[in-house]
């Protein structure tokens, strides 16, 4: 574990916040009624989910005037640490980031019911971009290329993800219905950074991985990014297609990631943590972090709006698992 100290002096809110700014700095003042608040975070240290809990963290600490520390518990893509959020106290002193593989593993039959074992403070906080990558010394230029050598000899290529029921393994379903008849082997990772690590190291042949973890390989010349599995194009990567665009004009897919609580929380310390991770989401700092990730800022949600989501999200995680035929 590794820990965030808080500031111990507050800084003034930026002008233009006019005399709201002064209830939101009486929330800072109080203190948690725990010393130390434990982030879980499903993905290994170092990650791209880890630099984003730690930036949360760092901005989150001082407006609750207590000390937050990361617990990583990477595996069983993310259902580790889920599970142990599940079973904390309901006191105020464990969150986890979650994201939509989650959803995708309970849908798998995996062992966890987000509707009655979780919490979401704040449902839906961002959206992350992934990417297909290999080495830059690999020969595969463009995507065309990697479906090709797939459609030559299945299962003869290796690609990377954080686990079975990941988006990245999800993503690779999702290509592989769109364009039948090419397949790879799937290694799976603890997270998207020892995805990024192994093709770094050739040993195997491409990665579908969190872009926020690849970015730094890609800019540096060391990855070769070859298609976003987003919407569109990146402002950070303005030269690299969507998957859309290389071939698979079908294709479709987002995500979404999210602080949940153990069930049982009391409200009014879910309303305080929800208004002051709302309040990290304004911070400028906050939104130029997220946006220079690779990632997307997601708008503010009722709760009610995201439990909605949830479950329309788990009804077509389960028809989608079921047509590709997965399982944990």
């Amino acid at each position: 574990m590794t820990k965030i100290h808080r500031r111990k002096i507050l800084t003034t809110m930026a002008g233009g916040a006019g005399f709201l700014a002064f209830p939101t700095l009486l929330r800072a003042q109080e203190k948690w009624p725990v010393n130390t608040i434990k982030i879980i975070v499903p993905a290994p240290a170092g990650g791209g989910v880890d630099i984003f809990c730690r930036k949360l963290a760092e901005l989150l600490a001082p407006r609750l005037d207590t000390t937050i520390i990361m617990d990583n518990k990477a595996g069983g893509a993310g259902l580790l640490g889920v599970k142990a959020l599940a079973s904390a106290p309901p006191n105020g002193s464990a969150f986890g980031y979650v994201h939509t593989g989650i959803a995708s593993i309970q849908a798998m039959g995996g062992k966890i019911d987000l509707q009655k074992e979780l919490n979401p403070i704040v449902g839906r906080i961002q959206a992350s971009s992934y990417v297909v990558a290999v080495n830059s010394d690999s020969p595969y230029k463009t995507m065309a290329d990697l479906y090709k050598a797939m459609k030559a000899d299945p299962k003869k290529l290796s690609y990377g993800t954080g686990g079975p029921g990941t988006p990245a393994h999800i993503i690779f379903e999702k290509i592989k219905l769109e364009d039948p008849g090419l397949d790879a082997v799937q290694i799976p990772f603890k997270g998207a950074i020892e995805g990024v690590m192994a093709v770094l190291g050739k040993n195997i042949d491409f990665v579908v991985g969190l872009t926020s973890a690849a970015l730094p390989s890609i800019q540096s010349g060391k990855l070769r990014a070859l298609a976003l599995a987003s919407p569109k194009r990146s402002r950070l990567l303005p030269n690299v297609p969507t998957l859309v665009e290389s071939g698979l004009p079908k294709f479709n897919y987002s995500s979404w990631a999210g602080i949940f609580s153990p069930v049982g929380l009391p409200e009014p310390l879910v309303a305080r943590m929800r208004a002051e991770i709302y309040n990290v989401m304004a911070d400028p700092a906050f939104e130029d972090f997220v946006d220079n990730s690779g990632a997307a800022m997601l708008s503010r949600e009722s709760p009610e709006a995201f439990k909605l989501f949830l479950n329309e999200s788990l009804i077509q995680e389960a028809a989608l698992v079921k047509r590709l035929g997965l399982s944990v």
